[in-house]
C-alpha cells in the first residue's frame, strides 16, 4: 500500500542468534515476494514437491492441493496489483482480499479440507453510532481468520471474541505517528524474529 508520508528510515531489528545480511535487489520488494510465491504456484513440479513436503502422499490429493494453492496465489496477486493502482481511500478492501487469498494459500498446505469449500472470513463488524474508539470486530468460531490463527499459533480463539479496532491499529508501524497524534493511546510493538534461508548451491 502506498505510504501516506515519505519514508525517512527503517526500524533496525536485533536478531540475536542470526547474523544480519544486507540484501539488494533491482526490483520492488513486492515483486520479489510474489516471485517467491509464484515459483511454487506456477512451476508445477516444484509446487507438487512443496505439497508432498507438508505430508500429503496421495497422488490425487497432491494435485488437488497444488491447484488450490495456485488459484489462491493467483487471486491474491491479482487483488494486490489492482489495489496498487487505486487511490488509498479505495485500495484497503482489495488489499484485504489479497491477504485473505494468500492466507488461504498457506492454509491449503496445512488444512486443505477447511479451505476447499465455501468459507467465510471469520470476522464481522456491526456498525453502530458509537464513537470510532468504541467500534469492534467480532471473531467467529469458523472462518479463515480463526483457522489461520489456530494454524499459526497452535491455539484456538475462544469465540465469540471482540477486538477493539483502535487497539488493533496500535500495532501498525506505518501509522505510529498518526496513531499517537490523535491520542488513541500508546503505540504497541509486536516483537518477532525473521529468518531468510539462502540456498547458495
Amino acid at each position: 500500500m502506498k505510504n501516506a508520508r515519505k519514508l525517512t528510515a527503517y526500524r533496525s531489528l536485533y536478531l540475536s542468534k542470526f547474523p544480519k545480511v544486507d540484501l539488494t535487489t533491482t526490483r520492488s520488494l513486492t515483486d520479489e515476494y510474489f516471485a517467491y510465491l509464484r515459483y511454487y504456484s506456477e512451476i508445477e513440479e516444484v509446487g507438487l514437491e512443496l505439497v508432498k513436503a507438508h505430508g500429503c502422499q496421495d497422488a490425487i490429493q497432491i494435485k488437488r492441493i497444488f491447484f488450490l494453492l495456485q488459484a489462491f496465489v493467483r487471486q491474491g496477486k491479482t487483488f494486490f496489483e489492482a489495489a496498487e493502482k487505486l487511490d488509498y481511500r479505495a485500495s484497503p478492501l482489495l488489499y484485504y482480499y489479497s491477504f485473505l487469498n494468500l492466507a488461504k494459500a498457506y492454509l491449503c498446505l496445512k488444512n486443505p479440507d477447511e479451505v476447499d469449500k465455501k468459507i467465510k472470513h471469520g470476522l464481522t463488524h456491526d456498525h453502530t453510532t458509537a464513537e470510532f474508539q468504541s467500534q469492534s470486530v467480532l471473531v467467529a468460531n469458523r472462518g479463515v481468520f480463526p483457522i489461520f490463527y489456530r494454524t499459526l499459533m497452535g491455539i484456538s480463539i475462544s469465540s465469540p471474541l471482540s477486538l477493539n479496532i483502535t487497539s488493533l491499529l496500535g500495532y501498525i508501524p506505518d501509522i505510529q505517528h498518526e496513531y499517537m497524534t490523535v491520542n488513541y493511546g500508546c503505540f504497541k510493538f509486536a516483537e518477532g524474529l525473521a529468518r531468510l534461508f539462502v540456498n547458495e548451491h
